[in-house]
């Protein structure tokens, strides 16, 4: 259970600029859902496996605290173990303690208190790829020289996928990034997507 709520966290909290998680349960599947404030991000998606202890509709807030409670080295022996209460047919609170008796508790939010998600119904994408971890990190080091850019361009150009930094029709600082080659589809420039938080997804591949 410590290992399933500590991949939740990574996925949303760890982001950075996430601060609520909507969780609801059946027993065919677990889903998880949350979007940042400005509603840029929007996250949606199963857990491998339905876990049983999540059964009900609920939510997660304080992702710093359960964070912390997770990895804290008390709770990360074998000795130690998790417990979930529930309340009104959905989890209410979690307790960690381990063999000597140490523990915490962690409330969970009422599903009600949880903001409403923005709807996902789906598409086709025009671009698919795997990002590699050496071109994370280019994109990352280039992100750090242009940091008084918070915004970056994508498009298409012979079957590469290039992010620019900085408008590339401007005579002005700019940086364009070949993301990844031989790709099929097109993307015209013109929208353009927050840097940082595209990086805190992009790094997830990377771990």
């Amino acid at each position: 259970m410590r290992e399933i709520i500590s991949e939740i966290v990574r996925h949303t909290g760890g982001l950075g600029f996430i601060e609520i998680v909507k969780i609801t349960g059946t027993e065919e599947s677990t889903l998880v859902e949350a979007m940042d404030n400005d509603k840029t991000v929007i996250i949606k998606g199963n857990l491998y496996n339905p876990v049983p202890e999540f059964e009900g509709e609920f939510g997660m807030s304080s992702l710093v605290l359960i964070k912390g409670l997770v990895d804290h080295p008390s709770f990360k022996t074998d000795e130690a173990h998790v417990e979930i209460e529930r309340q009104d047919e959905a989890p209410s609170d979690i307790t960690f303690t381990n063999e000597e008796g140490t523990s915490s508790s962690y409330r969970f939010m009422s599903s009600q208190l949880v903001p409403n998600q923005a709807k996902f119904l789906g598409t086709e994408w025009d671009i698919e790829f795997t990002p590699t971890k050496s071109k994370i990190a280019e994109f990352s080091s280039f992100a750090s020289l242009y940091s008084f850019e918070s915004l970056f361009m994508v498009d298409t150009k012979s079957s590469q996928l290039r992010f620019h930094i900085g408008d590339p029709a401007s005579a002005s600082h700019k940086a364009t990034i070949v993301f990844a080659k031989d790709i099929e589809g097109k993307m015209s420039a013109g929208l353009y997507w927050p840097v940082s938080q595209v990086l805190s997804i992009l790094k997830l591949a990377d771990e």
